[in-house]
């Protein structure tokens, strides 16, 4: 495990403002969200590959790229299942006076705040990724995330609108419009993280059809001016694709496997077309 050193500045911080135990409690309860994703991968068989300790709680790289929509959906919903739990067990230990009244009082309330702001749909919050995997069942990743990524924008600005308003009856809360801000400008980078992911494992996946011996197709249909790259981005990962190529009258020109796309790539370059493609002769059996 790694920690950040700027953990212990921030914990230095806190207790010179006087705010160490909220810290410690809110530390605790993201720390133990982040370690309920952690444990729904690990109860599936997934890999723990690395594990970081920030001063925002516990970030793990786990190995994503096996999962299946289920499974991502699980892992998911770890975290908000565990402030769930916390809550309801900080309101058991209050009722029964074994926790500290005000200190149960916030623990219980920010586990509950923690839980339903993480299950808002948007990304990169849970809920987001949780809609975005449910509707890439029927839709696929790369067009599901398109939907999801604009939803997003919307709602973060706003939150941004929403603080803004907040900060002006109450100048120092000025959370929910960075909140806000900080989702707008992070979805960007996650369009393209996704379309780099959803590439990276259609590349890969010849050992996941191999080990499965069934899985589910799509037919994507292009024209014969098409670069094969442009094609590649419009595959999702979850299927394996048929590209049926037509000219210019939309007549059915050829129809080739994803595995001769990627392999007329490797020999070529991407930004050659399905037109030059079948004139060089390579998909001439």
């Amino acid at each position: 495990m790694d920690i950040n050193y700027l953990l212990f500045v921030v914990l230095l911080i806190m207790f010179l403002a006087g705010y160490l135990k909220k810290f410690l409690l809110t530390f605790a309860s993201m720390l133990l969200h982040e370690m309920g994703h952690v444990a729904a991968a690990v109860l599936l068989g997934k890999k723990v590959s690395a594990v970081k300790l920030l001063p925002v709680g516990l970030s793990a790289c786990m190995q994503e790229n096996t999962c299946s929509r289920w499974e991502n959906i699980i892992i998911y919903s770890g975290g908000p299942s565990v402030n769930i739990l916390l809550s309801m067990s900080a309101y058991i230990m209050n009722a029964y006076g074994l926790f500290d009244s005000d200190a149960g009082h916030f623990f219980m309330l920010l586990n509950i705040y923690l839980a339903l702001f993480n299950m808002i749909p948007l990304l990169p919050l849970d809920g987001g990724k949780i809609l975005r995997e449910v509707m890439a069942l029927r839709l696929g990743l790369l067009l599901a995330n398109s939907y999801v990524v604009k939803a997003s924008a919307v709602l973060s600005l706003l939150l941004a609108l929403l603080g803004a308003i907040q900060m002006f009856n109450s100048p120092h809360n000025f959370s929910l419009f960075v909140i806000g801000l900080y989702i707008f400008f992070y979805l960007d980078s996650e369009k393209e993280e996704v379309a780099l992911m959803n590439i990276k494992h259609i590349i890969y996946r010849r050992s996941r059809i191999l080990k499965k011996g069934v899985y589910g197709a799509r037919d994507l249909v292009v024209v014969k001016s098409m670069h094969l790259g442009d094609a590649l981005k419009s595959m999702d990962f979850d299927r394996f694709h048929f590209i049926h190529i037509l000219d210019d009258d939309l007549k059915l020109i050829k129809v080739i496997t994803e595995q001769e796309l990627i392999d007329a790539m490797l020999k070529y370059n991407a930004d050659m077309t399905f037109e030059e493609l079948i004139r060089a002769g390579s998909l001439d059996s």
